[in-house]
């Protein structure tokens, strides 16, 4: 996607960023949907926002 949007736009870095971010957003939601003990559902933010904090950044670096 970001290579895509690096040869459709000059700002396609930026757009990227927040593509991902609303992604992450948008992969929250069901865990707040679901039937989990609390503990599940922290772990599984956590590993949300375990992936999206290297993954964000890395791709926002690459050039």
């Amino acid at each position: 996607m970001l290579a895509v949007l690096e040869r459709v736009a000059t700002w396609g870095r930026t757009a990227w960023t927040y593509l991902a971010v609303g992604v992450l957003a948008v992969s929250m939601t069901p865990i707040g949907l679901v039937e989990a003990t609390a503990s599940t559902r922290i772990g599984l933010m956590i590993a949300h926002l375990a992936v999206a904090a290297v993954v964000i950044p890395a791709f926002t670096r690459v050039r």
